[in-house]
């Protein structure tokens, strides 16, 4: 409180939703958050298994597995504050 970031903790938990986007809205949150210096969690429970239909398109579910990897990608480029790696930390819901 009282910076220009606004950012009044230190670490936040993410529930992931099974789409697209709130999968990949959550990752932009989370790099925000990482990069002003804070950690993240994600509970990846509610994403559907690798190969399960997905309704209305021709295609299947990547799982959360697949989504765990690029989340852990993505947020260990950032670094925390531009002191230190990110990473992704895992929960279950």
């Amino acid at each position: 409180a009282g910076n220009n970031l606004q950012q009044l903790f230190s670490d936040y938990v993410f529930v992931l939703r099974d789409s697209m986007k709130n999968i990949f809205g959550k990752l932009t949150n989370a790099a925000i958050i990482q990069q002003n210096g804070s950690g993240c969690g994600f509970a990846f429970s509610m994403l559907r298994p690798k190969g399960d239909l997905v309704a209305g398109q021709k295609g299947v579910a990547f799982g959360p597995v697949t989504v765990m990897k690029f989340f852990d990608v993505a947020i260990g480029a950032i670094k925390q504050g531009g002191r230190r790696q990110g990473g992704c930390r895992c929960y279950k819901v």
